[in-house]
């Protein structure tokens, strides 16, 4: 064949072909434009997207958007995935702390509460001991009174003894005196018994006898004798014998001692209920040889003379 020919068929062929392309191509279209939010993003399409009605620049850039945002999804899901396992371990970790606190909280009120029963505990012994220190101080403070009290009492009761002993009751006991037989020589020589001696009557030494007195030397409930007596033998009168009480003053070496501490005097096993004495304006009773205190052997009346020997010894 000529080349007239060759190419006159390929022609004709190209024609035929292009005629179905194009019915093949205006079907495809139509159903392209029914379909178009279907094929937009097709690359084949876009290009062509204003022959459908579309903008091209504007279906181009919605295409990407899209395309961008499926892409995405995918590109950031491991980012996602990492940041939830950070949240997760996040979560885990607050809920660890959480729980940390949580037994933070626990061990400091078991602490604040074991603390505070201890401190419970020793402030409890702290106020009883206080308050046995506060009643030892009182019981001493008590033990202190009662003891100056007593002493007060024990210092009362020796003055109240030492007065007892220096005024009338002390003089009482030294002064119980004479046996009521026992004889003493007058001034008018006349030698009698010290019961019949008369106030007024005047000794042998011109002692005038103020008062005579008749004393109980025994005790009111046991009977007991209060003093024993001590004889003195009595070398200027015959059978004149001096039976006087023991705590009785006499006269020995110029000075006063009581007459159980005579030489001469002898005690007695025998005693009497009843003891005779004497008060005279010399506060002395002479008796034989001796010299005896009388009543107010201390002196207590106004006009009477001082013996300080007595004070001192008896």
């Amino acid at each position: 064949m000529k080349l007239y020919d060759w190419l006159l068929t390929i022609f004709i062929i190209m024609a035929f072909v292009g005629s179905m392309s194009f019915q093949s191509m205006s079907v495809s279209l139509d159903a392209i434009k029914d379909e178009w939010p279907q094929h937009r993003c097709n690359p084949i399409f876009m290009p062509f997207a204003s022959q459908f009605g579309e903008d091209t620049m504007t279906n181009f850039k919605g295409c990407i958007q899209g395309s961008v945002k499926d892409i995405m999804g995918y590109v950031l899901k491991p980012i996602e995935y990492s940041l939830s396992l950070i949240g997760t371990l996040g979560g885990n970790f607050e809920k660890s702390l959480n729980g940390v606190r949580k037994m933070i909280t626990k061990i400091r009120g078991l602490a604040k509460s074991l603390f505070g029963q201890i401190y419970g505990v020793f402030l409890n012994i702290l106020i009883e001991f206080q308050q046995m220190i506060i009643a030892i101080k009182d019981m001493m403070g008590k033990m202190m009174g009662v003891m100056t009290t007593f002493l007060f009492m024990l210092d009362g009761a020796v003055k109240t003894m030492k007065s007892v002993w220096k005024g009338p009751p002390g003089q009482l006991l030294r002064g119980l005196c004479f046996l009521p037989s026992t004889k003493i020589r007058l001034q008018d020589n006349r030698l009698v018994e010290i019961q019949d001696i008369k106030h007024g009557d005047i000794l042998k030494h011109g002692e005038v006898v103020y008062a005579t007195m008749q004393i109980k030397n025994t005790s009111g409930k046991t009977q007991e004798y209060l003093s024993e007596l001590y004889e003195l033998n009595n070398s200027e009168e015959q059978d004149a014998k001096i039976i006087v009480s023991a705590s009785h003053l006499v006269k020995h070496k110029g000075a006063f001692i009581q007459v159980y501490k005579h030489p001469n005097a002898t005690k007695m096993d025998a005693n009497s209920d009843t003891l005779i004495c004497l008060i005279t304006n010399t506060h002395e009773i002479p008796i034989g040889e001796y010299i005896f205190g009388d009543w107010e052997d201390n002196g207590l009346l106004p006009c009477e003379l001082h013996h300080d020997e007595k004070i001192k010894i008896g």
